[in-house]
């Protein structure tokens, strides 16, 4: 297993960016796991062990900066994807998505030539034309949202994963057993179909076993 460190620094505005990373483990670029809503880099530790990599909390959740006049929406998750690679001077990374994860999504169309392999886990389908869940609807309204998402403790995460268990009853308690730490109103989508309408010569190379 590789050693698992946890950082912290200050962005040019003194707001706090958590993350965890390890010493990579395989060959090529660096992964960087990033993680839905309404969780944080927790979900990524035994990955990191594994393989290596980094996985920051994204703005709003964990520990990294909550401030009520940040940019909470996804072409910001993306902005903030961004400029936490180029902190640490990473040109290229295989990269990793999660449900709300998917804004990081915005950031490989725009720099495809630095996403080395691309793996997408339930991600949110932020397209045209996409009808939100009826959680989703809630985390999005102001005030309700911050409310609901800070109700997000463990018995509350085992409640309202029955309706994303593909088996009767809630998710496993493995996957319900990080709740986050504090958290913000979920990112709202994209307005355009940018990601349905990407050029198929800047796609990334897709994810190999």
């Amino acid at each position: 297993m590789t050693e698992l460190a946890e950082r912290t620094e200050y962005s040019p505005d003194g707001q706090p960016v958590f993350w965890r990373e390890a010493e990579p483990r395989i060959p090529g670029a660096p992964v960087l796991y990033v993680h839905g809503v309404p969780t944080s880099s927790d979900d990524w530790i035994e990955f990191l062990a594994l393989t290596g990599g980094y996985a920051p909390d994204l703005r709003g959740f964990g520990r990294t900066t909550k401030r009520a006049d940040g940019d909470f929406t996804m072409h910001g998750q993306a902005a903030f994807v961004e400029a936490f690679l180029d902190a640490r001077r990473l040109d290229r990374v295989k990269l990793v998505v999660h449900d709300w994860g998917a804004a990081a999504l915005l950031w490989a169309m725009r720099q495809p030539e630095r996403v080395e392999r691309l793996v997408v886990i339930n991600a949110v389908p932020l397209l045209p034309g996409y009808r939100w869940h009826r959680i989703g609807r809630l985390w999005r309204t102001k005030v309700v949202g911050e409310i609901a998402m800070g109700a997000m403790v463990k018995p509350v995460m085992r409640l309202v994963s029955r309706q994303a268990s593909a088996t009767p009853g809630p998710c496993p308690s493995a996957s319900s057993s990080r709740p986050p730490r504090t958290s913000t109103r979920a990112p709202s989508a994209p307005s355009s179909g940018s990601i349905a309408r990407r050029p198929r010569s800047s796609s990334p190379a897709p994810a190999r076993g």
